[in-house]
């Protein structure tokens, strides 16, 4: 009896164990089995080494999604490329800086902007991962897809180790380019023409000049400092500062005259400005004036003609009957005549 016992103890223990380990995976693969998944794909012209299936793909080191699969662009689309397919599994919730309800939408409006995947590693001998970014590079160019991709397609761009590589190789074809050899000869043909420079060069003769000036430098010095230390110099110095104390006792003088005299022009400026304003507003109202009073001017003009007449032919009369200012009427001529 007890050891019937005995062995369902422990066939109850077994299965309890193995319900409770079944809960724990359960519990520990909730998050990834609970995750919605959208497929994208992209492909690379170069080795995909360290890179596998369930790699991580980051945004700026927040992990997005996962590597589904890798193959080849023959495998998958049955072309002529070696074209390496990859295939990311991206989470539902991924954030890459674009609004949209859904990751197509998101991927589709990210991609316009310039979105790319590059491979990356995790130190120098880590394992390989996948880091999406936006903006391509001007020396590298998108590949080129001739067949309609089956999911939503994201560029990529070569790996940072491929692209030293590829600087390495043009450094390089340029160092081959470079002709050293005509470097060398132009180098040997420099140094030669130099050393034949210098021997055609009197040296003797430019030691002796140069010892000439230095000595002549120094007599120089040598008066300079006499000078400055006689009594002539200290006397000059002294009637030096006395000028520059007396310009500047005149300046300090100056500045009041000078600034009554800024303001007298200033005042006079203001004044004649004035005026001009006062003569300028007293012409536009004569202008205004005679404008307005046009026609009473002609008719006093016209009454100055008639006027002037008039004197004429006073004046003619009087000159044939003078008597004409004492009396109203001239003689009568009949009655001169019989008289």
């Amino acid at each position: 009896m007890s050891e019937k016992a005995n062995h369902f103890k422990l066939g109850l223990f077994v299965i309890i164990s193995f319900a409770l380990l079944v809960i724990a995976l359960s519990l520990l693969g909730a998050g990834d089995f609970l995750k919605q998944e959208t497929l994208v794909e992209t492909y690379f012209n170069e080795s995909v080494q360290g890179l596998d299936v369930g790699s991580p793909v980051k945004y700026r080191g927040i992990e997005i999604g996962k590597v589904k699969q890798i193959t080849g662009a023959t495998r998958a689309y049955g072309v002529r490329s070696d074209y390496v397919l990859v295939i990311i599994s991206l989470f539902d919730d991924i954030s890459i800086g674009q609004p949209g309800n859904t990751v197509e939408e998101k991927i589709n409006q990210a991609v316009g902007d310039g979105l790319t995947v590059q491979m990356a590693f995790k130190g120098v001998t880590g394992g390989a991962y996948l880091e999406t970014s936006y903006g391509i590079e001007a020396e590298s160019s998108p590949l080129k897809v001739p067949w309609i991709p089956k999911h939503p397609y994201i560029p990529s761009k070569p790996n940072k180790i491929s692209q030293m590589g590829e600087s390495l190789d043009k450094i390089m074809k340029n160092l081959e380019n470079i002709k050293v050899t005509g470097i060398i000869t132009q180098l040997e043909d420099l140094l030669r023409l130099t050393s034949t420079k210098l021997d055609q060069t009197n040296l003797a003769e430019i030691s002796f000049q140069t010892k000439t000036l230095l000595k002549e430098i120094r007599t120089t010095n040598a008066r300079l400092g006499e000078f400055f230390d006689s009594n002539q110099a200290r006397e000059l110095m002294i009637d030096a500062r006395a000028a520059v104390k007396g310009a500047k006792e005149i300046v300090e003088q100056s500045k009041r005259p000078i600034a009554e005299t800024l303001d007298e022009f200033k005042g006079a400026a203001a004044t004649a400005g004035s005026l001009a304003a006062s003569l300028d507003k007293t012409s536009r109202l004569l202008g205004d004036m005679m404008w307005v009073n046009t026609d009473s001017i002609g008719e006093v003009v016209e009454n100055l003609k008639i006027t002037s007449e008039n004197l004429r032919q006073m004046s003619q009369d009087i000159k044939r009957y003078p008597a004409r200012l004492l009396f109203d009427t001239p003689p009568e001529k009949e009655k001169t005549l019989e008289r």
